[in-house]
């Protein structure tokens, strides 16, 4: 087929993803247009799990749901947060300051290394 278009195989690989993405997806860019072969090639490795694939579709009719359109960055943004698992965040456990009112640098307890 790529022979036939006189296109290489992974242009036509990459378009035939694009084809393939979910209609869901689609509805929640603003406009059809909007939506690049580079969405569809992000979008693949975050929709691998069933669990990944879901929560990127809920997300997807939750922003087509909205009244606003939302802006394709962030149209994307949303879909990749909603597939990636939040990473907890860690307390420091050292603060260093300046000053006291300064905002410091917040570093993590040394290891006890061997003397």
């Amino acid at each position: 087929m790529a022979e036939r278009l006189q296109v290489s195989a992974g242009w036509l690989s990459r378009y035939l993803q694009l084809a393939k993405l979910d209609d869901r997806i689609v509805r929640a860019f603003p406009s059809i247009r909007e939506v690049k072969e580079l969405h569809a090639r992000q979008l693949k490795p975050l929709m691998a799990t069933a669990e990944q694939s879901d929560a990127v579709l809920r997300e997807a009719d939750a922003i087509a749901a909205e009244e606003a359109n939302v802006p394709t960055a962030k149209v994307m943004a949303r879909l990749r947060a909603a597939a990636l698992p939040r990473k907890e965040r860690q307390a420091a456990d050292e603060i260093y300051r300046k000053h006291p009112e300064g905002q410091g640098c917040r570093c993590a307890a040394r290891a006890a290394y061997p003397a």
